[in-house]
């Protein structure tokens, strides 16, 4: 048959072309004489994914555990020990921790089932055209009460986050009817192929199912290993196993959860990212742990140019009398001269912003009030400068801090201070 120039053809030729398409090249819209095939449903990649995810959750559950087991464990060793200090630290951490377990779930669930509750007065409001009132101070108060109800089971709420998200038996239906808690159940039909918008929205559903142990990593791991490594290095206890064990756990209960925020365009690049991250974490703790080790037994200092008298002035261990390694004090110097400058410049630019912003809502204007303008010179300008350098302050120290890994500069520095007698009183 004999095909003409604008012809359409037939419909065998139609389907050979089509049949050698990709399944992300063929248009859907069309579902005339179009057939599935076999390999783009990957049925044993997406159970595979599956019992991935599942172990991953097992996983995550059991070291928050461990890390929770072995932080108290420590704790009460701090209480045995006699260090009164470090045990109100590390029980201060412990106790902040479960009131942000209590609060999470007040945020996520609470306020679902007061907006679910006034539905039916919300409908009659509407009927009646009245206008809502609302009682600021009865609803914080009902909140805390709810917090200070929650707080006896706040090492269970991680677990009930979890169970919420993947439960779909009767007790969830129970605690949805009766109490009107919205259980967002997770779907795993999206394990379909390796796309971004796969792991994308795995990690969302993982972060909601695991948002308690992801608190408890952020909250207790982190300050509860930098506040054991600098027991260790304070009283010297290289054999001291179970302050080692709690920070092994901490870091990888750290280590688990940060999966999770980490992207990639595949899982290959995904997971070496992950493990680059993890891999540098461990190295940097260790490091800096390197550094501020102190052997009494040895002395760093001799047959090194500092340690001439020409050359003292530079020693910081002559002033503070404090026992830290020259590492620890280069250390210590990087943060001053590098990190400390960056996180100054970008607070003072973030306030600068901020302050502009807010001023321009309150800067006299033409054609306003002459009192409206005297005040606003008089009183609110004085406010906003010291606005600034309260907020410039605060961004600085929590740049310093990120830019930092949380606290590993400024404890141990700290801590020789508080060696010097001249700033003992700024610790009692």
């Amino acid at each position: 048959m004999q095909v003409f120039e604008g012809s359409v053809p037939s419909k065998k030729k139609q389907k050979k072309k089509r049949s050698y398409k990709m399944y992300y090249e063929r248009d859907y819209s069309d579902s005339s004489d179009f057939e599935v095939p076999l390999h783009i449903e990957p049925i044993g990649h997406k159970a595979v994914m599956q019992k991935l995810s599942w172990l991953y959750d097992l996983l995550n559950a059991l070291i928050s555990v461990a890390d929770l087991i072995t932080d108290v464990s420590v704790t009460y060793q701090f209480y045995v020990k006699g260090r009164k200090v470090y045990f109100v630290l590390a029980s201060t951490i412990l106790t902040l921790t479960h009131i942000c377990y209590a609060v999470a779930f007040i945020l996520r669930y609470a306020r679902d089932a007061e907006r679910r509750g006034t539905r039916e007065r919300e409908k009659k409001r509407v009927s009646e055209m009245t206008p809502k009132k609302k009682n600021k101070a009865k609803t914080f108060c009902f909140q805390l009460f709810l917090i200070l109800s929650l707080l006896p089971f706040s090492p269970l709420i991680p677990f009930a986050f979890y169970w919420f998200s993947v439960s779909k038996d009767s007790v969830s239906t129970f605690l949805y009817q009766k109490f009107h808690l919205f259980v967002d159940r997770r779907d795993d039909t999206y394990w379909t192929d390796n796309t971004t918008d796969t792991w994308v929205r795995w990690g969302a559903e993982t972060i909601l199912s695991n948002m308690g142990f992801i608190i408890e990593a952020m909250i207790q791991s982190i300050p509860q290993a930098i506040l054991q490594s600098i027991a260790i290095c304070h009283y010297h206890e290289t054999n001291n196993l179970l302050a080692i064990c709690s920070i092994a756990v901490s870091l990888s209960s750290i280590g688990i959860k940060s999966l999770v925020f980490t992207f990639g365009i595949d899982c290959t690049t995904r997971l070496l990212k992950w493990i680059c991250f993890v891999a540098d974490f461990f190295g940097l703790f260790a490091s800096i742990g390197w550094c501020f080790w102190y052997d009494p037994s040895a002395d760093y200092w001799q047959g090194s140019l500092i340690s001439s008298s020409e050359y003292r002035w530079w020693r910081l261990e002559h002033w503070l009398h404090s026992n830290v390694t020259w590492f620890g004090y280069l250390y210590l110097y990087k943060v001053v001269f590098t990190t400390c400058p960056l996180a100054l410049l970008s607070a003072m630019a973030m306030s600068w912003l901020w302050i502009g912003v807010v001023y321009e809502d309150i800067a006299p204007r033409q054609g306003a009030p002459l009192l409206r303008n005297a005040c606003s010179l008089l009183f609110i300008l004085p406010i906003v400068v010291v606005a600034f350098g309260i907020s410039s302050v605060f961004i600085f120290l929590l740049f310093t801090l990120c830019l930092e890994v949380a606290l590993f500069s400024w404890i141990p520095f700290f801590f020789a201070v508080y060696r010097h007698a001249f700033f003992f009183f700024l610790f009692l």
